[in-house]
């Protein structure tokens, strides 16, 4: 009837629709069903597999992923426990490597699709429990694991860099607390970093000075910077011992200030040398 290819053909056209959309998705999607075979498969996975649907659909999973892989991941058990559950699971990272390409890292999730419910309010078959397939959805997270990687690096640097300095290298929060405290800080003042972490370094400057301290912090917190301002610090022993700092303020993306750097110069040495040209 007319009503009938109406309908034939709208059905046609969405299903179209649909394909359109998972062809388009920049992520890999595989549905495969109870007897663990690949029952479909986007454009996506087929490229970064280098894979064709002819010797991918209707393929067992260790037809199509390497056995190593499946091992790792047990990615088999954990399909049957959706078909079983009726719950995803979100697997976590894998490695794949098409033939012939670079190693690529994703993260993978495994989705319950369930049947849709009966016409009639029949029984389901026994052993049925709603589940028709499991989709595997991968998403390419290469390039964020390598930038991580490369954070992760630059930031060993910096540390290695700021631990290795000759002066004073210390960052306070916007209230003026001791967050990180330098292997010279720790040298200089015989104080180590856990036992100063949390202080104000007001604290740990001369009484007397600690006004100065105080107004240095102030004017950092306001977004000024401060350069060469002497400060004695106080070290484990009760002695003074006289630093010139420069220190900067801390921003985040919005301007506001978060915290303070203070790099603090020993001056001890210098007058000395300073003492003995006088005599």
């Amino acid at each position: 009837s007319l009503h009938h290819e109406r309908l034939k053909g709208q059905v046609e056209s969405l299903e179209r629709f649909i394909t359109r959309i998972l062809e388009s998705i920049p992520s890999s999607l595989v549905v495969i069903d109870r007897s663990l075979r690949i029952v479909s498969a986007n454009r996506n996975f087929l490229e970064k597999g280098r894979r064709e649907a002819r010797t991918t659909l209707g393929r067992k999973i260790e037809e199509v992923f390497p056995q190593v892989l499946l091992e790792f991941t047990h990615l088999d058990q954990k399909m049957r426990e959706v078909f079983r559950t009726g719950q995803p699971v979100e697997g976590g990272k894998l490695a794949y490597r098409a033939p012939g390409l670079p190693g690529r890292i994703y993260y993978y999730r495994l989705i319950p699709l369930y049947l849709p419910p009966p016409p009639s309010p029949a029984k389901r078959c026994e052993g049925e429990e709603g589940v028709e397939n499991v989709m595997l959805l991968m998403d390419d997270i290469t390039e964020r694991e390598q930038l991580g990687e490369e954070v992760r690096r630059a930031g060993r640097h910096l540390v290695s860099v700021v631990e290795c300095a000759n002066d004073l290298v210390i960052s306070l929060d916007s209230d003026g607390r001791i967050v990180t405290w330098n292997r010279a800080a720790e040298s200089t003042s015989g104080l180590k970093a856990e036992q100063v972490k949390g202080q104000l370094l007001l604290s740990l400057c001369a009484i007397e000075q600690q006004s100065v301290m105080a107004e240095l912090l102030r004017r950092l917190v306001r977004g000024k910077s401060v350069q060469n301002t002497e400060v004695n610090l106080l070290t484990a022993s009760g002695q003074e011992v006289p630093i010139a700092w420069n220190c900067s303020p801390m921003r985040d993306d919005a301007g506001k200030v978060t915290g303070i750097v203070a790099v603090g110069r020993d001056l001890t040495e210098r007058r000395r040398l300073e003492a003995q040209l006088i005599q």
